[in-house]
C-alpha cells in the first residue's frame, strides 16, 4: 500500500461517502450483481415466511391507516400498505422474526434484513426501477461489511448487536444513494445512522431480536430522508477520540479496510450465508456435522446414550439456552436443533412450535445433549468460527463421530439456484400459492429489467 493510500484523519467517513456517490450498477462486478439478486430472493422468502407470526402481526395491528394520497410501500405478505419508515420496520421484523435470513461474517452482520426492507420501501414509493434496487443493495452491502470487516467480531462478542449497528448504517447509504444523493448527503446520512446503534445480543432468543431489526431498518429511512437537509455533521465521526470507533470497538480498529471498497466486494468475499434451517447460524455445523453421521449410520432416537459437542467459541456465545422454555429461545439451543433433528428428521417453520418443545421425546433427547467450547476455528478463515465436532454414544456402545467446519449454504459451499429457489417456494407458497410463488420468484430474479418496482413484492 502506498503512502498515499493510508488512512489519515478525518477520512474514514468521507471515504465512505465518496465511493457510495460514485458507485454505480455497471461498475459492479457480474458476480456481486448476481449474489445481491439472490440475497433479495431469499430475504423476500424469509419476509413472506415470517409476515404470519404474532409478533409481526400485533405491530401491523399498530399502523396507522395510511394516507391514500401520499406514497406507501408494500407491507409484504400482508394486503396492507403504509409509510416507507413503518414498512420498513414491519418487514424488518418478518424477515428476522425466525431467524431465517442470511449473514455476513464481516461484523458477524444479518445484512440483507436490514437493508433491503428499508430500500425497497422507499423505493416503492419513489417509483424507481430495480436496477436502482439493485444498486442501493450492493452499496449498503459493501459499506456495512467494510466497517464490520474493520471490528471483526469484536463489536458482536462485546454483547452489542452488530446488525443493529452495521447494519443500519449500511441501509442508510442504501437509501442515500436510492434517493441520488451526492457526497455530502451521503456522508451526512452514514453519520446520523451510526448515532442511533439499536440492539444487545442479550436480546437473542426473544421477540426484541426481530424487533431490533425492524428498528434498524426504519431508522436507516429516516437518516435517508434527514441525510437531504443541511444538517452539520462532524467530519471526524469514526475516528476522533469520542468517535464511534473509540465508543463501540474494544480494540484498535482495522481502518485499512475501507480503502479496499470498490476492489474488494464483501458480497463476494467473505460472501453471504444463506440457512438451511430458521435457526441461529450457530447451529448450523452442528446439524450437518449429526447429518453426516447419519447418512452412514442407522439408529433411532432412543438408542442414544449420549451426544457431546465440541464448539468454536462463537457458537457457545451465541446459543445460550440448554433447555429453552419459549420458541424464540429453541432457535438458540443446540440440544433442541439435535433432538429436533433427530426426532423430526428436519429442522423447519413448522417444527418451531410450543407443541415440539414441549414434547417428551424431544426434552428427554435434550438432555443427552452437552457441548462444550474447544479450540476448533481456524483462525484464517472466518468460515470455521462456528465449527462443531460431534461424539454419538449408542446404548450398544458404538461410538460415532461427525464434524463441520462450515455448513451447507455458507459462502464455500452455497446453495445452488435451484436449492435457493425451493427454500423460496417452501417460505412464499404455503400463504401464496404456487403460481403465485412462482410468479413473485420470476419477477425477482429479473429485477434489473423493472422500470418501476411498486408493488414487486406483493404476491397477486
Amino acid at each position: 500500500m502506498s503512502s498515499n493510500d493510508q488512512i489519515g484523519p478525518p477520512a474514514i467517513l468521507r471515504r465512505l461517502a465518496h465511493w457510495g456517490a460514485s458507485a454505480s450498477l455497471g461498475t459492479f462486478p457480474r458476480p456481486v450483481r448476481q449474489t445481491a439478486v439472490r440475497c433479495l430472493i431469499d430475504t423476500i422468502a424469509v419476509i413472506h415466511a415470517g409476515s404470519g407470526e404474532p409478533t409481526v402481526e400485533r405491530i401491523r395491528e399498530r399502523l396507522q391507516p395510511v394516507d391514500t394520497r401520499r406514497p406507501s410501500a408494500t407491507c409484504i405478505g400482508s394486503d396492507k400498505r403504509t409509510c416507507p419508515e413503518d414498512a420498513a420496520f414491519v418487514n424488518g421484523v418478518a424477515g428476522h422474526v425466525l431467524d431465517f435470513d442470511d449473514a455476513c461474517y464481516a461484523g458477524i452482520v444479518h445484512g440483507s434484513v436490514v437493508f433491503l426492507p428499508a430500500i425497497v420501501s422507499v423505493a416503492e414509493c419513489h417509483r424507481l426501477s430495480g436496477a436502482k434496487v439493485v444498486e442501493a443493495f450492493v452499496v449498503a452491502s459493501e459499506i456495512a461489511y467494510a466497517l464490520g470487516d474493520c471490528v471483526g467480531d469484536r463489536l458482536f462478542m462485546a454483547g452489542r448487536f452488530a446488525t443493529g449497528t452495521f447494519g443500519q448504517i449500511g441501509a442508510a447509504a442504501g437509501v442515500a444513494k436510492l434517493l441520488g444523493s451526492d457526497e455530502d448527503q451521503i456522508a451526512r446520512t452514514i453519520a446520523i445512522a451510526a448515532s442511533q446503534p439499536v440492539g444487545l445480543r442479550v436480546n437473542n432468543g426473544s421477540d426484541l431480536k426481530p424487533l431490533m431489526v425492524g428498528r434498524a431498518a426504519k431508522l436507516a429511512v429516516e437518516a435517508g430522508f434527514l441525510g437531504q437537509q443541511e444538517h452539520s455533521f462532524p467530519e471526524g465521526f469514526f475516528e476522533d477520540d469520542t468517535g464511534f470507533f473509540h465508543q463501540f470497538a474494544n480494540a484498535e480498529p482495522d481502518l485499512d479496510q475501507v480503502l479496499t471498497l470498490g476492489r474488494k466486494y464483501r458480497l463476494l468475499d467473505p460472501g453471504i450465508g444463506v440457512k438451511r434451517f430458521p435457526a441461529c447460524t450457530a447451529i448450523h455445523p452442528a446439524v450437518e456435522a449429526l447429518e453426516g453421521v447419519l447418512e452412514n449410520n442407522v439408529f433411532a432416537p432412543e438408542d442414544v446414550r449420549t451426544i457431546d459437542l465440541d464448539v468454536a467459541e462463537l457458537v457457545t456465545a451465541s446459543l445460550p439456552y440448554d433447555a429453552p422454555e419459549l420458541v424464540t429461545q429453541a432457535r438458540f439451543s443446540l440440544p433442541f436443533a439435535i433432538a429436533c433433528r433427530l426426532i423430526k428428521g428436519d429442522i423447519r417453520p413448522e417444527h418451531l412450535t410450543p407443541e415440539a418443545l414441549s414434547d417428551p421425546a424431544i426434552r428427554a433427547l435434550m438432555e443427552k445433549v452437552m457441548h462444550r467450547t474447544a479450540d476448533i476455528a481456524d483462525n484464517n478463515n472466518p468460515e470455521t468460527v462456528e465449527a462443531a465436532r460431534l461424539r454419538i454414544s449408542l446404548a450398544d456402545g458404538q461410538v460415532l463421530e461427525g464434524q463441520c467446519n462450515a455448513p451447507k449454504g455458507s459462502p464455500s459451499r452455497p446453495l445452488n439456484d435451484d436449492e435457493l429457489a425451493k427454500k423460496f417456494r417452501d417460505c412464499v407458497a404455503p400463504k401464496a400459492g404456487d403460481v403465485a410463488a412462482e410468479v413473485l420468484l420470476e419477477r425477482i430474479r429479473l429485477i434489473e429489467q423493472r422500470v418501476d418496482v411498486t408493488g414487486l413484492f406483493a404476491v397477486d
